[in-house]
C-alpha cells in the first residue's frame, strides 16, 4: 500500500489536474468563512481591475449631490484610507461564505455619509454581475438591486434589455419579471438587518469612523453590506438566460460593477470607480472588475506546460504504486505433488 505521503501526492496531483470535485467546487477546500454582515472588513476582498489595482472612486462624483448615496471617494493623489482597511481596499468589496449554513454571495459597500436616523440608505443600490461562462467580457449578465429610498430594505433581481448591456447608456433595468425569478420588484425579499442585510457607521467595525479631510472633510462614512443566497442567484440567472446547467459555487467566476440611483430602474446617482456617468463601456470607465471566484480571489490558472507536467508526474506515481502493489505480493509455486 502506498504510505501517507505518496496518497497526499497522488491528491494534489489530482487537484492539480482539476478532476476531483464537481462542477463550481474547489477540490482543495479553503473553508467556507462564516459570514457576518455586522462584522470586520478583513473577509472582504476590495474590487480590482485585470491590471490588480483597486477600484478608487472619484471624491464627491455623486450625480445628485446626495452624499448617502456617494461610493467613498478619495482626493487625487491619495492612495487609500487614513486607517484600516488598508491602502489597497476600496470602496467596493466581496467575499462569500455560509450565513446560518447557507451559501451567500456577500456585498459591501462604504459610503461617504451615514444617514444616522434610519437603518435604510435612502437610495437604490444595485450590482451588475457578469457570468464569464455567460457574457462577453465587460457584459452583465444580471442585476442584484437593494430598494433602500423608503420602505426598509428591499431586495430583487433585474434583467438588462436588448441592448450591449456594458455601459450605462446600454443597460435597461426592468422589474425583473421572468419565469423562474424568485424575487421580482413586485415581489421583493425584505432583507434582514444582522443577518443578510447590515447598515452602521464606520467605525462600528473598528475603522476609522471618517475620510480624509481632502475628501469630505469629517463626514461619517458607512458601511452598507448585503447578501444573496448562491441558490437564489442561480435560479435568477437560469430564468434569466435560459441555461438550464448554470450553476453557481465558489469556484464560479464573475465581474462586478456598482452603482447607486434614486429609482430602481435608473443609473442616475454614483458608478463606483468613474467620474460621471457617460456612453462609455463599464470596461473603458474602469468601472468593471476582473474576473474573480466568489470570495473575489483571482483564480489561479496554471500553464499548459504546467499540466503536462503534472500529468507525467502522476502518470509515473500510478505507475510506481501498481509497480510496489505487485512487488508486496508473494510469490506463488505449483506444487510438484498436485501436477497430473
Amino acid at each position: 500500500m502506498m504510505n501517507r505521503l505518496k496518497r497526499r501526492q497522488l491528491f494534489c496531483g489530482w487537484a492539480a489536474l482539476g478532476v476531483l470535485g464537481p462542477a463550481g467546487f474547489s477540490p482543495v477546500a479553503r473553508g467556507q468563512a462564516v459570514i457576518n454582515v455586522a462584522g470586520a472588513t478583513s473577509q472582504f476582498q476590495s474590487w480590482k481591475l485585470a491590471s490588480g489595482a483597486a477600484i478608487l472612486d472619484p471624491s464627491k462624483d455623486t450625480q445628485t449631490g446626495i452624499m448617502n448615496a456617494d461610493f467613498l471617494g478619495l482626493a487625487a493623489g491619495t492612495t487609500g484610507f487614513s486607517a484600516v482597511p488598508a491602502s489597497d481596499v476600496a470602496s467596493s468589496m466581496v467575499t462569500a461564505g455560509t450565513i446560518g449554513g447557507v451559501d451567500h454571495l456577500v456585498f459591501r459597500y462604504r459610503m461617504s455619509d451615514y444617514n444616522g436616523t434610519k437603518t435604510y440608505v435612502g437610495s437604490a443600490i444595485s450590482v451588475g454581475i457578469g457570468f464569464k461562462d455567460l457574457s462577453g467580457a465587460g457584459v452583465t449578465t444580471i442585476y442584484a438591486t437593494v430598494d433602500s429610498n423608503n420602505a426598509g430594505q428591499q431586495f430583487f433581481f433585474q434583467g438588462g434589455g436588448a441592448g450591449l448591456n456594458d455601459g450605462p447608456s446600454t443597460t435597461t433595468l426592468d422589474g425583473g419579471v421572468f419565469a423562474g425569478n424568485p424575487y421580482t420588484k413586485a415581489a421583493p425579499l425584505m432583507l434582514t438587518t444582522g443577518t443578510n442585510w447590515n447598515y452602521q457607521k464606520v467605525s462600528v467595525l473598528g475603522d476609522t469612523n471618517y475620510d480624509r479631510a481632502a475628501t469630505n472633510g469629517t463626514d461619517e462614512n458607512a458601511y452598507i453590506t448585503f447578501a444573496i443566497k448562491f441558490s437564489d442567484l442561480q435560479a435568477a440567472t437560469r430564468a434569466l438566460t435560459g441555461s438550464t446547467t448554470f450553476t453557481m459555487g465558489y469556484a464560479t467566476q464573475m465581474a462586478f460593477v456598482g452603482w447607486t440611483a434614486t429609482q430602481t430602474q435608473s443609473i442616475n446617482q454614483d458608478i463606483n470607480g468613474t467620474l460621471g456617468i457617460s456612453t462609455a463601456s463599464w470596461s473603458s470607465m474602469g468601472a468593471f472588475t476582473d474576473y474573480v471566484d466568489a470570495t473575489g480571489v483571482k483564480p489561479i490558472i496554471p500553464e499548459a506546460a504546467t499540466v503536462m507536467q503534472v500529468g507525467v508526474v502522476l502518470l509515473i506515481w500510478l505507475g510506481r504504486a501498481y509497480w510496489l502493489r505487485g512487488k508486496s505480493r508473494p510469490e506463488t509455486r505449483v506444487s510438484a505433488a498436485t501436477t497430473h
